[in-house]
């Protein structure tokens, strides 16, 4: 586990400890000694959320980290932060990011802060419940894109395919059209001549037999 340093009082008010006395120098691992979740105080987050320390005096370094439970294994969720109170106590503002630890939306789990005050490891516990619309919110997105990419692929493909159909039977309707007619007009030279041949021939007849 993470060791932190610092010289001077501290509290964890964001989100709230789940302890009931004022939490200066609690000691134990993994929560000072309030290791059982506190049902009354259940704060809901975000998988990026922020959290606030107060350092009465001193200075050093502290850090953050998360677990589904009281028992399990704390994971990392912060840089290692700084508070420098020497002068006046400070207010140190963080985002943790709770997915680094594989917390999830809908999950219920414990922020958990580490100290080192005076020479002695100090810890404080936060019950949180992670509601997170973002996460949500991306997978909604990706699901819909994938419907409207899949709809306009078939849309497309629909109007490509009618379209070449059109144009196929309209080629073909024009290309067989000027074949038929011209048929038909070269046709008429032919039984003009044929008339004209038994007219002759007829005449020719009426000639001789005179």
């Amino acid at each position: 586990m993470f060791v932190i340093e610092i010289s001077g009082h501290f509290n964890l008010f964001k989100p709230p400890y789940r302890g009931t006395n004022l939490p200066y120098n609690v000691t134990g691992s993994p929560c000072g000694g309030y290791n059982q979740v506190n049902t009354s105080l259940i704060t809901t987050v975000t998988l990026k959320t922020n959290v606030s320390v107060r350092v009465e005096h001193g200075n050093g370094n502290f850090s953050f980290f998360f677990s589904p439970t009281t028992d399990g294994n704390f994971v990392s969720i912060s840089d290692v932060l700084f508070a420098n109170a020497e002068a006046e106590a400070v207010i140190v503002n963080a985002t943790v990011d709770i997915s680094k630890a594989n917390g999830t939306n809908g999950m219920q789990g414990v922020i958990q802060a580490v100290f080192y005050f005076d020479g002695e490891i100090s810890y404080e516990c936060a019950d949180v419940l992670i509601k997170d619309n973002s996460s949500i919110s991306s997978s909604t997105s990706s699901s819909t894109s994938s419907s409207t990419s899949s709809s306009t692929s078939s849309s497309t493909s629909s109007s490509t395919s009618s379209s070449t159909s059109s144009s196929t039977s309209s080629s073909t309707s024009s290309s067989t059209s000027p074949s038929t007619s011209s048929s038909a007009v070269n046709s008429v030279p032919h039984v003009a001549l044929t008339f004209l041949f038994i007219s002759l021939t007829i005449g020719f007849g009426n000639l001789v037999s005179l």
